[in-house]
């Protein structure tokens, strides 16, 4: 049976320095096909504040790596995560962070990758596999 159309999503968490399973910081990156922009939907984290969920496009991976890179700092370990999501709208202006958060199953999970520093190459061409790989028409 073949595999409904669905998005490949980066998950990006920063983590504390002194506790390693405290998430800070959680970024969800898309390729938004029909509007041709990167996407990206996030939220700090905090035990003792409740901060909002925010979401932002950029035409250019270059402009999403210096988002990234204000936002979690390019010295900063961070765990990197691939979803394949088979349940988001081709409309990714429908979705927002809780849909994101609350779908993060290993069932959808790729890929991880733990203590990994935020590299310009690397980020871009994680950039680029989310542009070029799908499998939708």
């Amino acid at each position: 049976m073949p595999q409904p159309d669905s998005y490949l999503t980066l998950c990006v968490e920063e983590r504390s320095d002194d506790n390693y399973d405290n998430v800070t910081n959680r970024l969800f990156v898309s390729y938004d096909e029909e509007q041709g922009s990167y996407v990206v939907y996030g939220r700090r984290q905090s035990s003792t504040l409740e901060f909002e969920q925010f979401f932002f496009r950029a035409d250019r991976s270059k402009d999403m790596y210096k988002f990234f890179k204000f936002v979690v700092g390019h010295m900063s370990k961070l765990s990197y995560t691939l979803f394949n999501y088979n349940n988001m709208p081709f409309d990714l202006e429908g979705v927002d962070y809780y849909f994101m958060e609350n779908n993060m199953e290993i069932a959808y999970e790729l890929a991880a990758y733990d203590q990994i520093t935020l590299k310009k190459t690397r980020f871009r061409e994680m950039m680029h596999l989310l542009k070029r790989v799908y499998n939708f028409c």
